[in-house]
């Protein structure tokens, strides 16, 4: 089994007389087109893959004439060597929308990412719809949804459906919506973790395959594809289900990272310093017994979105007992199903032009002091901080139901872990 390296690396061309060749042109014309490549500039080897690739973006060439140059089988070189180098470059980018736009927009690539070849881009890039009977159970209109790399488990009690890419997540829990970047970005998974798993000595592969696809899973790994968010899979999913798909993430910067900066208005409302479920800790069993806890299940849920549209016109201070209550039944989940927890910091971003009056309400009149936000109220009664933050960010995934958070950040500390006790 070849890694996307190797593929990627079989794609270097000794001389521009090669170029020319895979390319079907003259070498006279190829040299015409040297001035819109910068690796046919570049001098020898060259990435024909790469070429290719600069030649389209420069619309030297169209995707028509990839289909008729020269072929070894189902697509023509053309297509399988930018296919591979642009899979290649999401890796090393962690599948931005820069390197992955021309392939998404573009027919002919997709069908090449799509269809792939046996022997040459189906090892790296494998294109997952389920496979072997495995089928998640369709969304329903009710159902909430979130999409979470890291912290599936932990999203799944908060949640109602998850889209992961652990595949013991239950059937009825986890969820596809069979959109191309959805199998792009599985797919985009399946190579990295062949690239891996072809690091390790033949006899070491078996063994360490549960700790590659832990390692893939970690918030390490979500942080480097935290852009998949809204370059891949937020917008996509969320208009191919009909419903908002917040991300759920576990890293300070995957949070920063789907809240990229735009003209979007939202407050990022954090509270520091609490005790939050700790995935490691956490089995599927485990879920699967809080969500058939219909009290434990609603009030870790309330809590997560423990700022509500609800609280507006009501005094604040009943707003703010309120809040507490929620906070409470939250602990009382917790401490009923014994789950292991850690200090960290649980976010929520919301719609600032629809939240601002209930942040005014809470600050007792004073918009502009945010931080002032059932500071005393919580602060005071269970020794926890409230921080709020103004942010302007890319609002494109955001616009199917502005009354619900758009991102969730459920971040642990490396603190030592507590087991929650009734």
């Amino acid at each position: 089994m070849r890694s996307i390296e190797e593929l990627d690396n079989v794609l270097m061309l000794s001389s521009l007389k090669e170029v020319a060749k895979s390319l079907g042109v003259s070498c006279y014309r190829l040299s015409k087109w040297k001035l819109h490549s910068k690796e046919l500039q570049s001098g020898r080897p060259y990435h024909f893959g790469k070429c290719v690739f600069e030649l389209l973006t420069a619309k030297i060439i169209s995707t028509d004439n990839l289909k008729s140059m020269p072929s070894d089988g189902k697509h023509s070189k053309a297509q399988e060597a930018v296919a591979v180098f642009i899979a290649a470059r999401a890796f090393d980018a962690g599948a931005t929308a820069e390197v992955l736009g021309p392939a998404l927009s573009d027919p002919s690539l997709t069908a090449v990412l799509k269809e792939g070849d046996p022997q040459r881009i189906a090892t790296a890039i494998r294109m997952s719809a389920p496979q072997g009977g495995y089928r998640f159970q369709p969304l329903r209109n009710n159902e909430s949804a979130v999409i979470a790399v890291a912290s599936p488990k932990t999203a799944a009690l908060f949640s109602d459906r998850v889209w992961c890419m652990d595949m013991s997540v239950p059937l009825d829990v986890g969820f596809r919506c069979g959109t191309l970047e959805e199998r792009l970005a599985l797919g985009l998974m399946d190579g990295m973790f062949d690239v891996l798993l072809d690091q390790l000595p033949d006899e070491e592969q078996d063994a360490k395959e549960w700790e590659i696809l832990e390692k893939m899973a970690s918030l390490d790994v979500e942080s480097k594809l935290a852009t998949i968010y809204e370059s891949m899979l937020q917008s996509p999913l969320a208009k191919a289900s009909g419903r908002n798909l917040q991300p759920f993430v576990g890293s300070g910067s995957a949070y920063s990272h789907v809240l990229s900066p735009g003209d979007f208005q939202v407050v990022s409302a954090s509270i520091e310093s609490m005790e939050l479920i700790d995935e490691e800790k956490l089995s599927w069993e485990q879920v699967m017994e809080v969500r058939r806890d219909s009290k434990a299940r609603r009030s870790l849920r309330r809590f997560l979105n423990w700022l509500d549209l609800e609280y507006s016109g009501k005094p604040a201070d009943a707003v703010k007992d309120a809040i507490c209550l929620r906070f409470e039944d939250y602990n009382e989940a917790l401490k009923k199903h014994g789950l292991t927890t850690k200090t960290g910091v649980l976010s929520s971003a919301y719609d600032a032009s629809l939240f601002l009056s209930l942040f005014a309400l809470l600050a007792e009149g004073d918009p502009s002091d945010l931080t002032k936000l059932v500071a005393g109220s919580i602060l005071g009664i269970h020794a926890l901080e409230v921080v709020m933050k103004v942010l302007c960010v890319h609002s494109a995934a955001f616009n199917l139901h502005p009354t619900e958070p758009i991102a969730y950040l459920h971040m642990l500390s490396r603190l030592p872990e507590t087991k929650m006790q009734e």
